[in-house]
């Protein structure tokens, strides 16, 4: 029996050892719904740090109390053995400061996924292995995991920083149709090898089922100095020159500047309480006008977007899908297995702009497209180079233009980057890689194939390891995943189809916007309580 507790508390262990975690920035007002719903006058919310008004981020450790209506108060605690559950104001917090409610924006206020069950160990260590025997000899519980995801997005990818897994990336966001099976490649920030080796981790928190099919890392060594990023196709490039607008403006005119400057925790997007107030829109479209000084005698350089599909733009797809209701699995099978139909729905994509985004550039005094911006996130944001021809730009400035759908979209940061370098790539297969149940998944990710890594719960995931190639002295490491697959939303009840909806979806543009706002303005209260700014921007 000793034994036995023994084996318990190095699970414990170990499971906090494999805890996922996250930063989410709810708006100051969600944070405060979130305490008035507590019922406790003296409710605190722990942050790690907020967003100003003016777009800056203030790093702190503590926690906020938002019980006057004019001021945010801040506070602190001595450091001390243990924690309370669910801190107050009594001691030990110590007031630290206040701030004007209106001069901060958002919160920045972390969140811990502790892993699924001591089976997601055996994926971790096989010393674990021994824990799972003991405790399924014993009468003690399993652990469960947290409550399904009601959301929808695309596979998570935690990346082991030497201490914790850390989310990392969301691959190929808005795949949510076999034939529209795509790979991207994605930046993970927070890797760092450990016993010589990367360790990644995969999950499914949302309301969907997942087929991944093929995972390896991109590793590029290079110069210090430099920024990588890949483009529309995966292919990184390096860039010794990067250049910070000098003018960004919407279509009133407003100042974006400070919200698009710098990639940071300050995100732009639209106003939709302020939109859905509006339906029907006489323009379904943001207008972003970026300008950018012309390095001085290029004749090319990369546009540099950090975006992501925004949170109430994804969880329209479910509600566009049941517009079909039974007879959603004939459009499927159609678009799986019809030339035609699969080229109609790429048209709608490229009309409607949901998740892929045009890329104009003023050449003499008129717009030209020259390339698009490919969604990702929602919940993880990702840098993206768009090569643009400057042979035909005239004058000292590059003038950029993007037209969101609105609420659809939201925007990080825009660059503008030359001088590239030659880049080094190594392509690193997996060496090994288990699911929750402990069982080997490794043939499943090695080959673009018919043979996928599923998650059909949420209780699914997968831990992957590669080997961490020798890196020369001297160089900086920057480290992608190259994951390709698809994902479908969980449909339950299903009803009549609405052939008046699908019809004015799939023949009137910017019908996905109004009916999107139509429906945020119906739930905007439910909406609003919860925390649903990306984890990284």
């Amino acid at each position: 029996m000793k034994r036995i507790w023994i084996f318990i508390a190095m699970a414990i262990l170990l499971l906090v050892w494999g805890s996922c975690t996250t930063v989410k920035h709810p708006e100051v007002a969600k944070v405060a719904e979130k305490q008035t719903a507590a019922g406790d006058p003296y409710a605190v919310t722990e942050v790690v740090g907020y967003t100003t008004a003016d777009a800056v981020y203030h790093p702190f450790k503590g926690y906020v109390s938002l019980a006057h209506s004019d001021s945010i108060r801040f506070y602190t605690e001595p450091e001390k053995k243990g924690k309370p559950d669910k801190p107050t104001l009594a001691p030990p917090l110590t007031f630290a400061f206040a701030q004007a409610t209106p001069d901060v924006s958002s919160l920045a206020v972390r969140r811990t996924k502790v892993l699924a069950t001591i089976g997601t160990a055996v994926a971790i260590t096989a010393v674990v292995a021994a824990i799972t025997v003991a405790i399924a000899n014993s009468d003690d519980p399993v652990p469960q995991q947290p409550p399904s995801g009601t959301g929808t997005s695309c596979p998570l990818v935690y990346s082991w920083d030497g201490a914790q897994f850390v989310l990392d990336a969301e691959p190929y966001g808005g795949a949510t149709i076999q034939a529209l099976e795509r790979t991207d490649v994605t930046a993970l920030e927070h890797l760092v090898p450990s016993q010589g080796r990367y360790r990644l981790l995969l999950t499914n928190e949302m309301d969907e089922t997942q087929h991944t099919n093929r995972i390896e890392l991109l590793v590029v060594d290079h110069a210090p100095g430099l920024l990588v990023a890949p483009d529309a196709d995966g292919a990184p490039h390096a860039f010794a020159a990067v250049h910070s607008l000098v003018e960004a403006r919407d279509q009133a005119g407003h100042d974006l500047l400070p919200w698009l400057a710098e990639r940071d925790e300050a995100t732009w997007d639209p106003d939709l309480e302020a939109a859905a107030r509006q339906v029907p829109l006489a323009d379904t479209r943001d207008h972003l006008t970026l300008t950018f000084d012309r390095p001085k005698g290029a004749t090319s350089a990369y546009l540099l977007a950090d975006a992501a599909t925004a949170p109430w733009g994804a969880r329209m797809l479910r509600p566009m899908f049941a517009m079909r209701g039974v007879t959603l699995g004939l459009f499927y099978a159609a678009i799986n297995g019809d030339a035609d139909a699969r080229q109609k729905l790429h048209e709608w994509n490229e009309r409607e702009e949901l998740f892929y985004l045009g890329v104009e550039v003023e050449e003499g005094g008129r717009w030209v497209r020259q390339g698009r911006l490919i969604g990702g996130g929602p919940i993880v944001a990702e840098t993206r180079a768009i090569p643009l021809d400057l042979t035909r730009v005239t004058g000292d400035r590059v003038r950029v233009r993007v037209h969101p759908p609105v609420g659809f979209w939201m925007f990080n940061a825009f660059r503008l980057a030359d001088r590239e370098v030659p880049v080094h790539m190594q392509v690193v297969a997996p060496s090994g890689a288990r699911d929750a149940a402990g069982r080997d998944a490794l043939a499943s990710l090695i080959a673009t194939d018919r043979d996928y890594l599923t998650f059909a719960t949420n209780e699914d995931l997968g831990v992957v390891d590669f080997p961490a190639p020798a890196q020369a002295e001297g160089t900086v490491r920057t480290v992608f995943a190259r994951t390709g697959g698809w994902y479908e939303i969980r449909m339950r009840t299903l009803g009549l189809p609405d052939v008046a909806g699908i019809d004015r979806l799939t023949n009137q543009p910017g019908y996905a916007v109004q009916f999107a706002l139509t429906r945020f303005r119906k739930s905007a209260g439910a909406w609003l309580a919860q925390d649903v700014r990306p984890a990284r921007n």
